[in-house]
């Protein structure tokens, strides 16, 4: 069992994982209805299968009272399924390390403030308190239904750090930080991990590096604001700090939608937020209409801006507002997913360009 001691398993999400796990292996399961959310306790998940020669496996959860979890499988007469269960939650881990150590440059007071009121406003069951000292502007402890905890110091050169456990205080905190700092993986300035030494970010010729090799016939087209919005993004190893991927993949949509209407203003496409939104010219109700806009562009450019917002379309709700707090917007809590999605998007982008710059 200790491969699987105090994991940071999201708890939040734990029935939808469990659930998750039964429709792949096409097993039905039984717990406490009124299972403990916290307070060092233990239930006991029983698993059973469709096949009747097969035992019922059961599985032990530690809710142990720092916010993490204990997965016990060595119990019961099946112990190869519940294995499985358990290396299915362990998968869901974003980050692994104990504690980690998050420092944002550039943040205003007012908006931390900001964020501090919505996770008071939103989270019934979190504990916040004030704690400055005259080193720092405002720092706060943050405490979450779970049990986890997070420390937030704003210091008087307005750096942000954010110390604590990779879990559903911190996530729920920094997507609130997301929606009011549009440009917060740009001012991410140092990511460690508790009992490792240096910064885990890439450096930006690291991060360079990779976007020519995934990006190879559009990164060197790309400059100012949408460079470094990629680098940055590309600068956080997948996976780190805990972020929720939809957050990692926002830099990237965000660009899509650049080279959409970038590409389409190149050809007298203009786009606006009322009148003409990115969507105008793909409406296909009236694109008979106005299929003289598309005849300077040719028919290989055409189908490649108009998959592109296929799948723009397809995804903007769910990952254009992943830095917004809601419990209706989904995020990516896969890293399959994500990596296939990131993969998707900047095919989309290369075949733009292979089509219009040739």
């Amino acid at each position: 069992m200790c491969d699987y001691r105090k994991l940071n398993i999201p708890r939040e999400n734990l029935s939808a994982l469990i659930d998750n796990f039964c429709t792949k292996y096409q097993l039905s399961y039984s717990m406490p209805e009124n299972h403990p959310q916290n307070d060092d306790s233990r239930f006991r998940v029983t698993f059973t299968s469709n096949d009747t020669d097969k035992l019922p496996a059961l599985v032990d959860l530690y809710y142990v009272n720092d916010g993490t979890t204990t997965v016990n499988y060595r119990i019961g007469k099946n112990q190869e399924l519940g294995k499985k269960l358990a290396e299915f939650l362990k998968k869901s881990v974003r980050e692994h390390s104990q504690s980690i150590f998050l420092t944002i440059r550039s943040i205003e007071d007012t908006v931390l403030q900001k964020v501090i009121d919505s996770l008071k406003e939103s989270e019934i069951g979190f504990k916040i308190e004030a704690n400055p000292t005259i080193n720092e502007k405002l720092l706060f402890n943050i405490k979450s239904q779970y049990n986890d905890r997070i420390k937030v110091t704003l210091y008087q050169n307005n750096t942000l750090l954010i110390q604590g456990k990779p879990l559903y205080a911190y996530v729920r905190f920094t997507r609130f930080l997301a929606k009011e700092q549009e440009s917060l993986l740009e001012q991410v300035a140092d990511f460690k991990r508790e009992n490792e030494g240096g910064n885990s970010l890439l450096s930006d010729e690291e991060a360079e590096s990779n976007l020519r090799k995934i990006l190879p016939h559009v990164f060197d087209h790309i400059s100012g604001n949408a460079r470094q919005s990629l680098i940055a993004a590309e600068r956080i190893p997948t996976g780190a700090m805990g972020l929720e991927y939809s957050m990692l993949l926002y830099n990237y949509f965000r660009f899509l939608e650049s080279t959409i209407k970038t590409c389409l203003s190149s050809y007298g496409l203009k786009t606006d937020s009322i009148q003409k939104p990115i969507g105008y010219y793909f409406n296909q109700k009236s694109a008979g209409s106005r299929r003289n806009e598309w005849d300077n562009i040719s028919n290989q450019l055409e189908v490649s801006l108009k998959n592109a917002y296929a799948f723009y379309d397809k995804q903007r709700h769910t990952y254009f507002h992943g830095a917004e707090v809601s419990d209706t917007t989904s995020v990516i809590d896969n890293i399959e997913v994500y990596e296939g999605l990131k993969q998707e998007l900047v095919q989309c982008v290369e075949h733009i360009y292979l089509t219009w710059k040739a």
